[in-house]
């Protein structure tokens, strides 16, 4: 039960049913990463148990509205999102189709009921303006900046999972760096990046 002692040696206080759902999710990711190389094929158990936790980690960071997962890849963060909060809409923008065809698969085996699949590259995605942005291993910083602007996106709250904190120097954007709890558990740097769309 690894994603279950991650979270006992954390302040993470997680329903033992979701604990069960989280940990099944694990076991369905190991199986299917082994074949379609889905997060990367050479990570072990432990590791892809960590990839969770650290998204389990965001969860206190998010507010009651709706969340829209750009590049979700295996569904990280977005998966875990909607197998701890049902009443949350989540929505996954993923291009790739060996990837779309796991998260189908696994909202079908969990029964996800709150997660909306779209498979579109998220330069060309119409996305709801009122919902949260998260990425995760989806480009570095700099680059989605520049894609923000492009899109001209309107979202007020954005946030991207990463490994280090980076400085980003934008007239536009507001970058704010919070650590995760997941850098004390894991022993790794781990953290977030809050955007915010400067007001003229």
């Amino acid at each position: 039960m690894l994603i279950k002692k991650l979270i006992a040696n954390s302040s993470q206080e997680i329903d033992k049913i979701i604990e069960t759902n989280l940990e099944k999710y694990l076991e369905i990711l190991c199986k299917w990463n082994k074949t379609r190389n889905l997060v990367s094929r050479n990570l072990s158990k432990v590791e892809l148990a960590e990839h969770i936790f650290d998204c389990i980690c965001l969860m206190p960071f998010l507010d009651n509205k709706s969340i829209i997962d750009i590049g979700t890849g295996a569904g990280l963060p977005g998966i875990i999102i909607s197998i701890m909060d049902k009443n949350k809409e989540v929505v996954l923008v993923e291009p790739n189709q060996k990837k779309i065809s796991f998260l189908l698969h696994i909202q079908a085996e969990m029964g996800l009921k709150n997660l909306v699949i779209k498979k579109e590259r998220f330069e060309n995605a119409v996305l709801n303006s009122e919902g949260v942005l998260v990425a995760r291993a989806f480009t570095e910083p700099n680059k989605f900046i520049e894609i923000l602007e492009q899109k001209n996106i309107e979202n007020s709250e954005i946030i991207m999972m990463v490994s280090e904190e980076i400085k980003i120097i934008s007239p536009n954007w507001r970058v704010v760096y919070t650590a995760s709890e997941a850098e004390k558990v894991l022993e790794k740097k781990r953290g977030f990046l809050n955007i915010s769309r400067i007001e003229n």
